[in-house]
């Protein structure tokens, strides 16, 4: 795989990511046995039907099944491959894949944009003190004490009450 930098701009990054054909190998080997699993073909078990044959009649699903897969799986290694820290998923475009040749595509990451701040080192600032009054702890405290309080009927009155 080959992943470099196409572009940047103050908070994106665009990157080209190139995959040979036997790097992608395993994904549609992958795809393929979970269809050959899964597959009733018509003269055969489940499961027991020919790798061609499955892929003769399952080929465009297969294909479609892996490349999500295939782009996902070398997408984040190419964010790790060239020092991307991104803040958020990438759109992907211009994804050009023909069967048993590279395949390639562009994907568009946000990144965190650099602060310069001069001069913070220093600064004054002025520590706010509030004083507490005792009603004002006595109020937050009845105020919480009936939110959270609960009202049970009870069947008996206690010794004493009422």
């Amino acid at each position: 795989m080959l992943a470099q930098v196409v572009s940047e701009e103050a908070n994106q990054r665009k990157l080209r990511v190139e995959i040979s054909a036997v790097e992608m190998v395993p994904f549609f080997e992958e795809a393929l046995e979970m269809y050959r699993e899964e597959a009733q073909i018509q003269g055969f078990r489940k499961g027991k039907a020919p790798r061609d044959v499955v892929l003769k009649k399952f080929g465009d699903q297969i294909n479609s099944e892996a490349l999500p897969v295939i782009v996902e799986e070398f997408y984040k290694q190419a964010i790790k491959d060239t020092n991307t820290e991104a803040i958020a998923i990438g759109q992907i475009d211009n994804v050009n894949f023909k069967k048993d040749q590279p395949m390639s595509f562009d994907v568009t990451v946000e990144i965190m944009p650099t602060y310069e701040i001069p001069n913070y080192k220093g600064l004054k600032v002025q520590k706010e003190i509030h004083d507490l009054k005792d009603d004002e702890v006595s109020s937050t405290i009845e105020r919480l004490r009936e939110n959270y309080s609960t009202m049970k009927l009870v069947e008996t009155v206690a010794t004493g009450n009422f």
